[in-house]
């Protein structure tokens, strides 16, 4: 019987050791208009009306689930986007979405534009 016992001690001990080893201090949520991440730092999930409700101490962001692409924890905040230039129309161009889908008939959001053999990334309001 001792030997059962100190048998699984150490298999949860190990299993322990080896979780403390992984730290991701953000959750990033994918959704069709671009990532976004939160601290784990006493986070709350939350699903209520469709939405996902994402909570800590200092921020409070809503999800609409049928926007959800992808959840995962992070070792890092999402910054996928170096620099946005805000514009007003972008007729003639050839117009993209953060997922790579041509646009036709862009809203607000942000867009990858390709115009003269440049691409950019603009912020549509």
């Amino acid at each position: 019987m001792r030997k059962v016992i100190f048998s699984l001690l150490a298999v949860i001990g190990v299993a322990t050791a080896q979780a403390d080893d992984y730290t991701y201090p953000f959750l990033t949520i994918e959704t069709s208009s671009g990532a976004t991440s939160i601290s784990t730092a006493s986070l709350t999930l939350t699903i209520s009306d469709g939405k996902l409700i994402a909570a800590n101490e200092t921020t409070t962001q809503t999800f609409s689930l049928t926007e959800l692409s992808k959840m995962y924890f992070s070792t890092s905040s999402a910054t996928g986007i170096e620099t946005i230039e805000a514009a007003t129309t972008v007729a003639g161009r050839e117009v993209y979405d953060l997922q790579g889908r041509r646009v036709d008939n862009p809203g607000k959001g942000v867009f990858i534009i390709k115009e003269n053999g440049q691409t950019r990334k603009v912020l549509l309001k």
